[in-house]
């Protein structure tokens, strides 16, 4: 009953979103400005809030280390199984790294441990976070260009909120900020603020979800190629991780996270760096695609990861 408390609210936010758009009750517009809110607000505040008081050990910076290098093997991979993915090669290997924390993996962790556990997830994720603006940024924009603007790269960067969010936060937690902070007669009052920021978040990231779910026959063998090279390559990169550093997997908080947090479906902002538009159906078909897969994995490690 505990997991059907969790698990229906999250279907239910994600079919209201693909019924809102059937209905026409909502359009384009609408659900660019729930993403807008959460892009430009919810989440830094989220992101900053989650990393003041996380504290950050020798564990996380090996977990971090291990997640951004098995990132670059799954890219590189991605690479090389290229020919398997016809004309839609270009972007593939795209598709399959990298992951949707912020709009989809993080609600859903939420959902299970509250919006103050965020930070053991992000214990790990930071390597998602850097890697999505680094490597994965770098190359995308290769890809569709043929060309590299490293100038417009860092500035596309610097002017992105929730990198606000996450070097303010970090900055607090290991200065000793947070912690200090934490135990001040003000930090009921801050928590109180950020609590009524962020509260929406999860509605509106699966009513987004939902909305932005949609399918496409003619392409669909392509797209489940593609999500079977995702699912293979991803989970040979977690298996390794846990296997290696199963230690630190005692804490179920933390085991829960990593498995979540690779189910998820490849970045949203995929589609943003695509220009041709059969290229970005495809990507928005598999993204879409993909998302099932995750809300499954997350009904599955409900019923079945001991929490």
């Amino acid at each position: 009953m505990e997991v059907a408390a969790i698990i229906l609210p999250v279907v239910l936010m994600i079919g209201i979103g693909k019924t809102l758009k059937v209905l026409r009750l909502i359009d384009d517009r609408v659900v660019d400005g729930f993403k807008a809110v959460i892009a430009n607000l919810m989440l830094p505040v989220t992101l900053f809030n989650a990393l003041l008081t996380t504290k950050f050990d020798k564990e996380s910076l090996i977990l971090t280390a291990a997640v951004f290098a098995a990132l670059c093997l799954i890219l590189g991979a991605g690479y090389l199984l290229r020919p398997l993915f016809g004309k839609y090669k270009t972007f593939a290997p795209f598709l399959a790294v990298s992951f949707e924390g912020g709009m989809l993996g993080y609600a859903l962790y939420m959902t299970i441990y509250g919006p103050d556990s965020l930070g053991t997830v992000l214990k790990f994720d930071l390597a998602n976070v850097l890697f999505a603006f680094t490597v994965f940024l770098f190359f995308i924009k290769m890809a569709g260009s043929g060309k590299v603007e490293m100038k417009k790269i860092l500035i596309d960067y610097v002017r992105t909120p929730a990198v606000y969010g996450i070097l303010l936060g970090l900055l607090g937690s290991l200065t000793g900020f947070g912690a200090w902070f934490a135990g001040t007669a003000a930090y009921q009052v801050y928590t109180s603020t950020v609590s009524t920021i962020t509260a929406p978040l999860g509605a509106l990231v699966l009513l987004s979800v939902g909305y932005a779910l949609q399918f496409d026959r003619e392409i669909l063998w392509s797209v489940v190629k593609v999500s079977l090279a995702r699912l293979l390559l991803n989970g040979a990169a977690l298996a390794a991780i846990l296997f290696l550093f199963r230690p630190f997997f005692e804490d179920r908080a933390l085991l829960v996270g990593i498995l979540l947090i690779f189910a998820m479906p490849g970045q949203y902002i995929t589609t943003i760096y695509i220009k041709d538009r059969e290229e970005q159906k495809f990507a928005s078909t598999q993204l879409s695609f993909y998302t099932l897969f995750s809300v499954a994995a997350y009904i599955l490690i409900l019923a079945f990861v001991p929490r």
